[in-house]
C-alpha cells in the first residue's frame, strides 16, 4: 500500500503546479497515515497490551435544553448527567479519564470535585474534533486507546461498553464505532455502508442526500480508537461542511480512504444511546433511569 502512495505523490508533484501541490499535501498527510498505522500494526511501537483511555465530551452549551445550565449538569435522578457516564466507565478501569469542558467549565469542574478525573478546556465550541484536539496534551501518543463518549448520554451502560471493548481487541480494528438502529434517525448522523457491509464513512444530517436520510443506522456518538491515529486524522480534518466545525466522524472517511480497519458495534438497546438535548429527552431519560432502578436487585 505505502508504494503506491509514493508513487502517486511524485506523480503529483512533478506537475509542479499550485492545484497539484495542494493535492500533495493531502496525499502525504494520508501517506503519514498508511505509515504510522503500518508501524502500529506491526508491533513496531511496542507489543504489550494497550491501555485504554476514556475521554468524555462535556463542553456544549445544549441551547435546546432552554436553560443557563450548562447541558451535562441536568440532572438525571437527582444527579448530573455526566456523573451517570462517568460511572459507567470507572468499571472498566481506563488508564485515565479526562473530560473536555467549556461552557461554564468552572462550574463543571466543582460539580466533579469527587471524580478522579482530568480536564481539558475548549476555549471555543467548534465542533467534535475540535473538542478532542483540546485534549491531545493530556493522552499518550503511541501505543494507546482511547474510549470517546459524550457527556450527555447518561443510560449508556458498563456491560455495552465492556463488550465494545472487546469487539475491538477480537477484530483487530483501529477504530470502531458504536452505532444503534432508529426507526426515526432525524438528527443522528447516518452510516455509510457498502453491499459487503463495509463502512464506507458517516454523514450528518445536514450534509446527507435525501437517500442517506432514509438509513436507519446511526451514529452513537461512542468511539473506540487508537491514539496514534486518532490525532494523525484529525490534523487533516477541516471545516468544509454545512455546520463549518471539526466533525470528530471525519476520521472514518479518512481511516477508509488509507486502508485502515474500521468496525462497528451494535447496541441492541437503541435507549442507551439516548444523547439529552431537550427537556423531552431529559424527562424520557429520567424516566428510563427510575424504571433501571426499580427493576434492579436490591
Amino acid at each position: 500500500m505505502i508504494p503506491q502512495y509514493i508513487e502517486k505523490l511524485a506523480a503529483i508533484v512533478n506537475e509542479n503546479i499550485m492545484p497539484a501541490k495542494e493535492e500533495a499535501f493531502s496525499f502525504a498527510a494520508q501517506l503519514g497515515i498508511v505509515c504510522m498505522m503500518t508501524t502500529l500494526n506491526s508491533g513496531g511501537l511496542g507489543m504489550g497490551e494497550k491501555e485504554v483511555n476514556a475521554l468524555i465530551l462535556a463542553a456544549g452549551k445544549g441551547t435546546r435544553m432552554k436553560s443557563d445550565k450548562a447541558k451535562v449538569l441536568h440532572e438525571v435522578l437527582t444527579a448530573p448527567m455526566v456523573h451517570h457516564v462517568i460511572d459507567a466507565v470507572i468499571p472498566l478501569h481506563p488508564a485515565r479519564i479526562v473530560l473536555v469542558v467549556g461552557h461554564q467549565h468552572e462550574a463543571v469542574r466543582e460539580a466533579l470535585a469527587g471524580y478522579n478525573v482530568t480536564f481539558a478546556l475548549q476555549q471555543e465550541q467548534l465542533g467534535t474534533g475540535h473538542a478532542v484536539l483540546a485534549a491531545r496534551h493530556l493522552l499518550p501518543a503511541l501505543d494507546a486507546q482511547v474510549l470517546i463518549l459524550c457527556g450527555d448520554t447518561p443510560l449508556i451502560r458498563t456491560e455495552t461498553l465492556r463488550a465494545m471493548l472487546q469487539d475491538h481487541a477480537a477484530s483487530g480494528a483501529s477504530l470502531t464505532i458504536m452505532t444503534t438502529e432508529l426507526d426515526n434517525p432525524t438528527g443522528y448522523g447516518r452510516v455509510l455502508k457498502g453491499v459487503d457491509g463495509g463502512v464506507h464513512g458517516i454523514v450528518e444530517e445536514k450534509d446527507a442526500s435525501e437517500a442517506q436520510r432514509r438509513i436507519r443506522e446511526i451514529n452513537a456518538g461512542i468511539y473506540l480508537v487508537e491514539v496514534a491515529f486518532l490525532f494523525a486524522a484529525l490534523d487533516q480534518v477541516g471545516t468544509n461542511n454545512a455546520q463549518g466545525e471539526m466533525y470528530l466522524t471525519d476520521i472514518v472517511g479518512l481511516a477508509v480512504n488509507a486502508g485502515v480497519v474500521v468496525r462497528t458495534f451494535r447496541c441492541a438497546d437503541s435507549e442507551e444511546t439516548l444523547g439529552v438535548n431537550s427537556p423531552t429527552e431529559l424527562a424520557l431519560a429520567n424516566a428510563r433511569m427510575q424504571e433501571r432502578r426499580e427493576h434492579s436487585p436490591t
